[in-house]
């Protein structure tokens, strides 16, 4: 988890990611990771995951939420 967390950590500065959305909510709201993940209610690995998403797509933005909320690909029905 090591890999990913490094690159969790660069994905920050790419304003594509979701990462760079949660760096600067972090950075606002003065929260640490286990605040972060506290407020959420998700696990480190998750929020790593989380991270590791690009932003969603305007044209696409129902799916993409669905795909970023729902990593594993299950239907939500």
């Amino acid at each position: 988890m090591a890999d990913l967390s490094n690159l969790a950590r660069q994905a920050a500065s790419r304003p594509k990611f979701v990462a760079h959305m949660i760096a600067a909510y972090q950075q606002e709201k003065h929260l640490d990771d286990a605040a972060l993940v506290a407020q959420l209610g998700c696990s480190l690995d998750d929020l790593i995951h989380l991270r590791l998403c690009t932003l969603p797509r305007p044209d696409h933005f129902q799916e993409d939420i669905e795909r970023i909320a729902n990593p594993t690909q299950r239907p939500m029905n």
